[in-house]
């Protein structure tokens, strides 16, 4: 269409080129302030859009950051009342003292069940990071000792909570 136009400029009429030349005059400027403005507000609202994100990520952070203090505060709190440090090294141990272990591990369900959605299980392994006790339990007793969340407590005797990590199915847990 503009070729065509541009092509047969020379046979319109003083009239025709009036028109076009009016048009162009007009219609550059609008197409060259909307190319602006519409580049000014994509910029904006990406901007804007940004700062919303950081501003939730943040917060969730704060929330997250807050949750885990309060959990390792409680998991503190909760360690005291069960001192067997010391007292059992094998679950043999643990099992040959029923009524020792029936008490513990209804100590760790009421722990558990403060918080269901978020603790899934609670256990005390020993100092060669095997199992003694598991809420809920396990046929699987696993040498914990080799993982980051056993070892770093032991060397550096403050609380440690594990990066996120992912299940065979995808769900994210911590330690």
């Amino acid at each position: 269409l503009f070729r065509s136009v541009v092509r047969r400029f020379v046979d319109y009429s003083l009239r025709s080129k009036l028109i076009i030349a009016f048009l162009l005059v007009t219609l550059l400027p609008l197409m060259a302030l909307f190319l602006f403005d519409n580049r000014s507000t994509r910029a904006a609202l990406t901007a804007n859009a940004n700062q919303k994100l950081f501003t939730a990520a943040s917060q969730t952070a704060v929330n997250i950051d807050s949750f885990l203090q309060n959990e390792m505060q409680t998991i503190r709190e909760e360690s005291k009342l069960i001192n067997l440090a010391g007292k059992y090294t094998t679950v043999e141990d643990m099992v040959a003292s029923q009524d020792v272990a029936g008490g513990v591990l209804a100590h760790l369900d009421a722990y558990r069940g403060k918080n269901p959605l978020n603790i899934t299980s609670y256990a005390i392994l020993n100092l060669n990071g095997q199992p003694i006790l598991e809420v809920p339990e396990t046929n699987e007793k696993e040498d914990e000792s080799d993982q980051p969340y056993f070892t770093n407590p032991l060397e550096s005797e403050q609380p440690y909570v594990s990066p996120v990590q992912f299940s065979e199915t995808g769900e994210p847990f911590i330690y």
